[in-house]
């Protein structure tokens, strides 16, 4: 008799084993068909959504977004003559103060915009080498040491407004002949990632 109870359990249990894992299948599959995607999305808000989507991104893959805005807005015109890439500025009455962020934007812009085999000139490259004790250079922001840049046919600025939850960088491509504005865009940069610079 006790051995009769222990394969009678033995197989009970399988039974019961086989049956509860059927059960979960089953009711995987059924939450799988039943549920529609947006049920098993997450409500987030607009901010949730930039905050998420910008997070752990360098400054050069803003500014990378934002060359692309510009070569797309320029609708197929071809630039054949040189740009000069300059700093770009804080939005205020004057409209001459550089930072760091705009130096680096700028920076950046000029290998971004090459990618588009736009012709980028270079405004600090000085007119020969400059051998020092401390080492060489070729940039400088001394006027009187930089190349003429009579060839640059148009040139891409830019203004940055400051705000609580980081910089809107406003961009775009001018030709200096006419003052027309060929291109522009516009890309936002978080706080967070501007406060590692």
């Amino acid at each position: 008799m006790p051995f009769y109870n222990k394969v009678k359990l033995k197989s009970l249990s399988k039974i019961t084993t086989i049956s509860l894992l059927s059960i979960g299948i089953s009711a995987c599959s059924v939450t799988s068909e039943n549920t529609t995607p947006k049920e098993m999305m997450v409500d987030l808000i607009l901010e949730d959504e930039i905050y998420s989507f910008h997070t752990h991104q360098k400054v050069n893959d803003y500014t990378d977004r934002l060359a692309h805005d510009l070569f797309r807005n320029l609708h197929n015109k071809k630039l054949d003559k040189p740009i000069a890439v300059t700093s770009f500025v804080n939005f205020d009455d004057t409209l001459q103060k550089n930072s760091a962020l705009g130096n680096l934007v700028s920076e950046s812009l000029i290998s971004n915009m090459q990618a588009y085999d736009i012709p980028i000139m270079d405004i600090h490259l000085m007119g020969g080498v400059d051998i020092s004790s401390t080492g060489d250079a070729v940039f400088s922001r001394n006027d009187n040491d930089i190349l003429n840049i009579e060839n640059a046919a148009y040139v891409l600025s830019g203004v940055i407004v400051e705000s609580e939850r980081g910089y809107t960088i406003n961009a775009r491509i001018m030709e200096l002949a006419s003052k027309k504005v060929i291109s522009s865009a516009s890309t936002f940069i978080p706080s967070f990632v501007i406060e590692v610079i």
